[in-house]
């Protein structure tokens, strides 16, 4: 069984990868940047999508079984879709590739929960609500999946964080860290949130089990609110969670946004998108993918606690280095 992963150096590929090879198998792991962990040089293969001729050169010398779709800017500061070539053309250029290539396989697309608006569940997988370019560009890719005649899954990650991840939960680690975090209010806020060595597990579940042609959200099976999250990161840190009105927040976020678009700061700690975020409950139904995990893994899950243990001790390796 050989598994090529597209986007194999970002946060969520480099877990895969480990993921991947510890359990055996050939991976290969392809992206523009090299590996992020040493070990997974081997077989590794430089690598951007929106070169269709090396994904073509690529996909005939590693004759794949599985490929994981993770290639991807998943940023939000994007100002239209065109911003975001790598989600759209990227996706259409693997899947001509794949299929040209007579791939028999299966593709497993990493899309996002923002195809619909933070907060919004769909009715039904194609009931596409995003109000971000990033999100729109998520639609196109899912899109062009849907469109094509390979066997394929479509996942989509929740608010994922652990360990090699980036903004924005390692701002939300870094801050609560340092002791600056300020919870808005009373507010308890439950959302989907992802630790990372859970979902990997359901990516790897779904490539294995999944109905082709579905499509799954990928996250906790268990709920914590938001404050609970920070509570956990401030204890493991030595940190005390603090709290602000909600309206001074909503001053500092409209600071932020003034402080964004003069161009005072590119990413202010506080701006109103972040705070409606923070304030939006998001919950979605896992009860099909956890099955699969189950029936792959076991029932054990990596509780928040651990989580949150095992991302620390990351954290200090990382600052030791």
């Amino acid at each position: 069984m050989t598994a090529l992963v597209t986007g194999g150096s970002g946060f969520l590929g480099t877990n895969l990868v480990g993921l991947l090879r510890a359990e055996g198998g050939r991976v290969v792991s392809a992206d523009v940047r090299p590996p992020q962990v040493p070990a997974h040089i081997d077989g590794f293969e430089s690598l951007d999508v929106l070169d269709r001729a090396a994904i073509d050169d690529v996909v005939a010398r590693v004759e794949p079984n599985i490929v994981y779709h993770l290639a991807a800017r998943t940023d939000l500061d994007g100002a239209a879709v065109a911003d975001y070539k790598v989600n759209v053309d990227g996706t259409n250029n693997l899947v001509g590739a794949l299929t040209e290539a007579g791939f028999s396989g299966r593709l497993v697309l990493v899309s996002s929960m923002l195809v619909c608006r933070n907060g919004s569940v769909p009715e039904h997988v194609t009931d596409y609500r995003p109000d971000t370019p990033y999100g729109e560009s998520k639609v196109a890719a899912e899109q062009a999946v849907r469109a094509s005649s390979l066997e394929w899954v479509i996942c989509r990650p929740t608010s994922i964080w652990g360990p090699w991840f980036g903004a924005p939960y390692r701002d939300f680690f870094d801050t609560v860290r340092a002791g600056r975090y300020m919870h808005p209010g009373r507010s308890e806020v439950i959302k989907a949130f992802g630790f990372v060595g859970n979902v990997t597990q359901q990516l790897v579940s779904a490539a294995a089990e999944a109905s082709s042609g579905s499509t799954h959200y990928v996250t906790d099976p268990f709920e914590y609110t938001v404050r609970s999250f920070a509570e956990h990161v401030a204890a493991a840190n030595g940190r005390q969670v603090r709290t602000a009105p909600v309206g001074l927040l909503r001053l500092v976020g409209l600071g932020g946004d003034l402080a964004k678009r003069i161009g005072l700061m590119a990413a202010p700690p506080m701006t109103s998108f972040r705070l409606r975020n923070m304030l939006t409950s998001s919950r979605f139904d896992t009860t099909e993918i956890d099955e699969l995990v189950t029936r792959r893994y076991g029932v054990d899950r990596v509780g928040l606690a651990a989580a949150v243990a095992a991302t620390t001790e990351w954290f200090d390796a990382q600052e030791a280095c």
